[in-house]
């Protein structure tokens, strides 16, 4: 039975009478009709009680409704209690944490302190439990039994016990084979699968480290429960295979959350590669975009520390991100996360990474791969920051100047051209070079330079430079010769592209393409080179090398000063072309203050 409003009055937090204390929760024994109703501990970490931690999803801040503590009245969200409903014991008492309830919310200095020490109280549970939600529609036993399924039939595959999956580190490797014969590959059990993964915990940005730190993990859906690894085994097997996501409604599910979610991150790993994926989850306030994270292994070793303050404004926190990250690396690859609208805001620092934003375009810098650009790596940065100004200021040089720009239109160009072949840039920029076998300022054929260009240096394994004439070169190829049929060319004029790569793949192409070119632009420089840049460029902007960067960036004058626009891709300086002649003195560095 739930709560009604009545004459009782709300509870009152005590304060925390040390910075080693913190509060259970004691779910009280009760039948299903009876109210909830919970008593509030104190404890210390000098001597912590036995205890275990829930994951979920907040869910409404505006439909709150009442349960009981010491009689008085305390407001919690529906799906807590809902959670708390279903872990209630009917003849005992039930030691639990939960933030909404063990931290006092209205109080900014417990609400960081806790914070800062969540980590620690999700790793001392006994457990952490997973709540889902309430199975509403009926689907949580058939999901939950998919999911055990798909898990059975990988580890007996791999020879390895269920349990033992908490032990290995890539689920992703335990993926070999696509089970034709299991009972749960049909349209009822896949759609009660894509249910499961379309729960609001899936797309929440605090299960990272919640997950991450306890022993022991136990997902609970209405009735139904197993363990985390599992629901991330069957997550990693969905998307090993695009045609189970392809045809049973999984791409509205966030299943491929799981996989980031359930990830064995280290101290070796990049906070950036964190906070870019979590631009796709949800919270409440933003700060927590970092504050979240702070548990996790990377965060846990940065010198000076990061600590969570909810006194700072969002800019504060999102600056102190990039003033920490710039003294504990030698880097600057923190700068090719920053991800400008349309326009460059006049009033926010454009070198700051604004983790709230949704993801804009994809990282042609990726991080995380062993195999990157490597233009100025071995020059360390330079970079100071005056944080009252907002000012970073870096050393570098000016490479060149943007002379022509024309946004990528994915429609367009990639995803489904028009019959107009005559208005088709990638086509008619091919044809202008091909027949005259242009030559671009390396010496390379143009039409050669031009797929490089395109999707950014990269094959398609991630930051894995195009090499030889093989993978999408050929697919390049192919999706020329189409594009020129549709023109109504005569294809066999243009044999020796097919001599020179064989049958290719258009179609792997054009997603490849369309994938780096999301809301980026394509430009020419006046020395003649051509490179992929963020759709915010503009004819005059600056390409630039900067010390301490893996990739060229854009930036703009104004007004005495740089705004940063963004990374770009510049074919023929994207490896050690130029690091000789810096290290040799023969490019004049120059100092470029970045508001």
């Amino acid at each position: 039975m739930e709560l009604q409003p009545s004459t009782l009055r709300s509870y009152k937090y005590q304060s925390l009478p040390a910075c080693s204390s913190f509060r259970i929760l004691e779910l009280l024994a009760g039948q299903v009709e009876d109210e909830i109703s919970i008593r509030l501990h104190l404890a210390d970490w000098k001597s912590p009680p036995s205890y275990e931690a829930i994951s979920y999803a907040w869910g409404s801040m505006k439909a709150k409704v009442n349960i009981l503590c010491y009689g008085s009245t305390l407001r919690i969200t529906p799906n807590l209690r809902h959670a708390l409903l279903k872990m209630r014991r009917k003849d005992s008492s039930r030691y639990l944490w939960a933030d909404a309830v063990c931290i006092n919310q209205e109080d900014i200095l417990e609400r960081s302190h806790q914070v800062n020490i969540m980590i620690k109280i999700y790793q001392n549970a006994s457990r952490v439990l997973v709540w889902l939600g309430s199975d509403e529609y009926g689907h949580a036993e058939r999901a939950i039994a998919a999911v055990d399924e798909i898990s059975n039939v990988c580890c007996q595959e791999s020879k390895i016990p269920v349990p033992d999956l908490r032990m290995v580190e890539d689920l992703g490797s335990l993926v070999t084979t696509q089970f034709k014969n299991l009972e749960c590959n049909s349209p009822g059990s896949w759609y009660s699968v894509s249910w499961l993964f379309s729960r609001k915990w899936f797309s929440r940005i605090w299960v990272f480290q919640e997950v991450n730190a306890g022993p022991e993990v136990l997902v609970m859906c209405g009735e139904s429960e197993t363990s985390w690894d599992a629901v991330a085994m069957a997550a990693y097997y969905i998307r090993t295979f695009p045609e189970l996501y392809n045809s049973n409604s999984l791409p509205k599910s966030f299943y491929e959350n799981a996989t980031y979610m359930r990830t064995l991150f280290d101290d070796n790993d990049s906070i950036l590669h964190l906070l870019h994926i979590a631009r796709r989850l949800h919270c409440h306030d933003p700060r927590d975009r970092v504050y979240a994270m702070l548990g996790m292994s990377m965060f846990t070793t940065l010198d000076p520390p990061i600590q969570a303050n909810y006194v700072k404004s969002k800019l504060d926190v999102y600056q102190e991100v990039a003033e920490v990250y710039f003294k504990h690396y030698a880097d600057l690859d923190i700068l090719s996360l920053v991800q400008h609208d349309q326009s460059l805001d006049d009033d926010l620092p454009s070198w700051v990474p604004f983790w709230d934003q949704g993801m804009r375009r994809n990282v042609i810098l990726d991080e995380l791969s062993p195999r990157k650009h490597t233009m100025s790596l071995n020059i360390p940065n330079t970079a100071t920051i005056d944080p009252q100004a907002r000012v970073l200021t870096v050393t570098g040089f000016t490479f060149d100047t943007i002379t022509a720009s024309e946004e990528v239109n994915l429609q367009e160009w990639y995803l489904s051209p028009s019959d107009n072949m005559d208005l088709h840039p990638v086509l008619q920029f091919w044809m202008r070079n091909y027949k005259c076998a242009a030559r671009y300022v390396t010496g390379e054929l143009v039409t050669d330079v031009l797929v490089k260009v395109l999707t950014a240096g990269l094959d398609y394994k991630g930051a894995e430079p195009v090499t030889g004439t093989r993978g999408i070169q050929t697919d390049f190829n192919e999706f020329m010769l189409h594009l020129l049929e549709r023109a109504g060319e005569n294809a066999g004029l243009y044999t020796q592209v097919r001599q020179k790569s064989g049958y290719g793949n258009a179609l792997s192409f054009q997603h490849r393409a369309a994938q780096l070119g999301w809301n980026r632009s394509f430009f020419a420089t006046s020395k003649g080179y051509l490179g992929l840049g963020p759709n915010t460029l503009r004819v005059g902007d600056a390409v630039t090398i900067l010390r301490g960067g893996a990739i060229p960036y854009i930036q703009r004058a104004k007004n005495g000063h740089h705004q940063l626009v963004g990374e770009a891709y510049v074919h023929g300086i994207m490896e050690v072309e130029l690091t000789k002649q810096w290290r040799n003195g023969q490019l004049k560095e120059e100092i470029f203050e970045i508001r």
